[in-house]
Parts: structure tokens; sequence; C-alpha cells
């Protein structure tokens, strides 16, 4: 499921090896996604207000598969008029055969694993569009043509915001496409289906 997109964002940003995390587009220090200070790294970002809001709004014809997407929202800095938005498609529960971590790479034992959170596209460019400030709020719109293959029901938009300098993401929603589901989110637990 990688896209070359994510592959430019990983080589921008020095990512070579999984596991790995980062947080908000800053490094953790011990690299790696398993630990302890993951949890108080995120308590730490969730107990900080956000410098920007965003609101999605949309519109999706499943005829046409056509989704209208609206983007607006207020930032803090009163001197920042311009930023990054990022907008792309996520897909949860793909079925894809992934190595079983018990095993030796020397006879793996490959088993059906249900992905989730799989991003599928960018609607805007890699790293996003320009958008300008007005008055410390901004608005984006765009049309995208939702593939034919993807569950629209197991799909959600996501946009996040960056200053010109790509980091960190100073704030991030998403909004299930198909309106009154969650977009696949509400499936659980992931792993071996």
């Amino acid at each position: 499921y990688t896209i070359p997109e994510g592959n430019k964002i990983a080589q921008t940003f020095s990512i070579y090896s999984v596991p790995t995390v980062m947080l908000n587009r800053t490094n953790q220090p011990d690299n790696i996604a398993i630990g302890t200070s993951r949890l108080e790294n995120l308590n730490v970002i969730g107990d900080t207000l956000a410098e920007a809001s965003i609101v999605i709004n949309h519109t999706f014809n499943a005829a046409t598969r056509k989704l209208d997407i609206t983007v607006s929202g207020q930032v803090a800095n009163t001197e920042v008029e311009q930023y990054l938005l990022s907008i792309l498609i996520k897909e949860n529960r793909l079925v894809g055969e992934q190595a079983d971590a018990f095993t030796s790479w020397k006879c793996v034992d490959w088993q059906e694993y249900m992905h989730p959170r799989v991003v599928r596209d960018f609607v805007t460019g890699t790293f996003g569009d320009t958008v300008h400030v007005t008055n410390q709020a901004y608005q984006y719109s765009i049309s995208y043509k939702l593939n034919s293959d993807w569950i629209a029901e197991n799909c959600c938009i996501v946009a996040y915001l960056t200053p010109l300098e790509k980091k960190p993401i100073i704030n991030a929603e998403q909004a299930a496409i198909v309106k009154g589901t969650l977009g696949g989110e509400e499936y659980g637990p992931y792993g071996v289906t």
C-alpha cells in the first residue's frame, strides 16, 4: 500500500527504517515506535492548544464518486499570511499479507492482516497547497474523484496544516467520506483477521 508521496515525505524527513515514529513531523528521541515515552509525548501534544482550527465540509456523490471538499479555519498567529494545507484520502480495513512477528525471516509465516489508516492518495500536492490567511482566517476548496476500487464507507478525508517550512503539523482533522459512518474507524481490533 505504499504510494510515491509517502516515499517522498519519508526521504524529506530522513525516515529510512521501520518501525519509527514522528509526532507532528517532530523526530522522537529513541526513533522507534515502541516505548512508554510515546504515551507521555502524545499526552503533552493532546493537552496543547492547537495553533489553528480545521473544519472539513464536503459532499460526496456515490454515483459519480465526485468529492467536493472545503477546508476552513482560523489561525492564532496574526503575523503569518500563508500556510501549507494538505488534504489526503485514507482507507481503513484493507486486507493484505504481513509477516508474523514471531517467526524467523528464514521461514516467514505470512498471515492475513487488516491494515487501518492507509493513505490512498493526496488530494493536494505532496507537501500541501498554499493557503492565504486574511484576518486570521483561511478557506480552501477542491474537487476529487474517488477511486472506484476504494470502499467509500471505509474512507476518510484528512486535512492538516503546516507552516511553509513543512513542519511541524500544527493541527489535523478527519471526516468520513460517507456521512453517518466513521469511515471504517469503528472496526477493531486491528490485527490478524
